[in-house]
């Protein structure tokens, strides 16, 4: 089986485990797919402090390609793992979360309450990828209005599920079909959305560093069209000698949005792959093409 680059790591809620729920039913599904799905066991004392240092020895195991799950309490546990984290992750799915206290007077909630203490919201949401917050309209647990408080401190929208409860297998959620779904939409790329890319090889024009950024150059691309085309890449420190590059050419996608980088505006990406001194390569046509042609 080819492994997915991607892996999945699943925090359980208070008194659960990675066996319970539909845990099971998601590592199962994803594992047929190829990718690492890690469920680890979080401590029966339902303390922060424990929590993190549980996490502390499995860190190791997130990277840029990690995507994060965290179901009830997992969710607040969770932003607090990620907030110690040194690079984003690429991306987090909470289900049945909250990130704040309410009324609620039983000695189990008042314990759950600790794990929200000095949540940093800005600086989690930098390190968290692509975020999907998951809510029920009858959950039991949490009430919608912590939902959404949830949803609005991350800056991102929230959806709701009819009539899922808390999201537990006493709700009928041994299995949780509509997350694998959208787990998937993350990890694959579809063969629709992938003949949407307009990938073209070009000719490098002119290249120079852009001022005030160490690892930034700024490219004219001859892409056959009549005009070059301006594009900023972060490669600066690999080519120190970057007018070798003129005269060259590699990859680009051209269908990004435009984007403005130290004032300049981006009008593609330059594609490059690791050498095995961990240095940019460029993909570069084995016989000769035109400039602008596309890849098919």
């Amino acid at each position: 089986m080819i492994k997915s680059k991607h892996n999945v790591i699943m925090i359980h809620g208070y008194m659960g485990s990675e066996d319970n729920h539909w845990f099971p039913y998601i590592k199962e599904e994803l594992e047929k797919l190829g990718v690492d799905v890690f469920t680890p066991s979080m401590p029966k004392e339902h303390l922060l402090e424990k929590w993190i240092d549980s996490a502390n020895e499995w860190k190791d195991k997130i990277n840029e390609n990690t995507i994060l799950i965290g179901h009830s309490l997992g969710c607040p546990a969770l932003l607090h793992i990620i907030k110690n984290l040194e690079k984003p992750v690429f991306g987090t799915v909470l289900v049945a979360g909250f990130g704040k206290s309410f009324d609620d007077d039983r000695e189990e909630a008042q314990e759950c309450f600790g794990f929200v203490r000095d949540i940093p919201w800005k600086k989690v949401r930098k390190k968290m990828g692509t975020v999907k917050v998951v809510s029920s309209t009858n959950d039991s647990e949490i009430p919608t209005d912590i939902s959404i408080h949830l949803s609005t401190m991350l800056q991102t929208s929230i959806h709701f599920i009819e009539n899922a409860g808390h999201f537990c297998s006493g709700d009928g959620y041994k299995e949780f079909p509509k997350l694998l779904e959208y787990l998937k939409t993350q990890i694959y790329l579809t063969y629709d959305e992938f003949t949407k890319l307009d990938a073209r090889v070009g000719f490098i024009q002119k290249v120079e560093p852009v001022d005030g950024a160490d690892k930034l150059l700024r490219f004219e691309i001859d892409f056959g069209e009549g005009e070059s085309r301006q594009i900023v890449s972060g490669i600066r420190e690999f080519f120190p000698d970057y007018e070798s590059l003129v005269g060259k050419k590699a990859l680009y996608v051209l269908n990004l949005e435009p984007r403005e980088i130290k004032g300049i505006t981006s009008y593609g990406m330059l594609m490059a792959v690791d050498g095995v001194d961990g240095n940019p390569v460029f993909l570069v046509p084995e016989s000769s093409v035109t400039n602008g042609s596309s890849v098919r």
